[in-house]
């Protein structure tokens, strides 16, 4: 990971995505080409799944551009902040 979060395979096998918590209730995710090469935020779209402790999907957060379109966050509301 880059920027200290988890860092994923996409499903093309091509991409990467790492997810971060960087503070409380904000998920930021950054998108990489396969040699790590940043790509824009602003050119993807998804949902953050929140899962209850009973791996339940307790809420899905629509994913929106950051200010400066580097990244894709969601906003985690308090009570689902609470991890298992």
């Amino acid at each position: 990971p880059v920027h200290g979060g988890q860092f994923f395979m996409a499903e093309d096998n091509w991409h990467h995505i790492e997810g971060t918590y960087p503070s409380t209730g904000l998920f930021r995710a950054f998108f990489y080409h396969n040699f790590k090469k940043p790509l824009a935020g602003k050119e993807f779209s998804g949902s953050l799944i929140v899962l209850d402790k009973a791996n339940k999907e307790a809420a899905t957060i629509p994913l929106a551009s950051s200010r400066d379109g580097k990244t894709l966050e969601a906003r985690i509301p308090q009570q689902l902040t609470t991890l298992p």
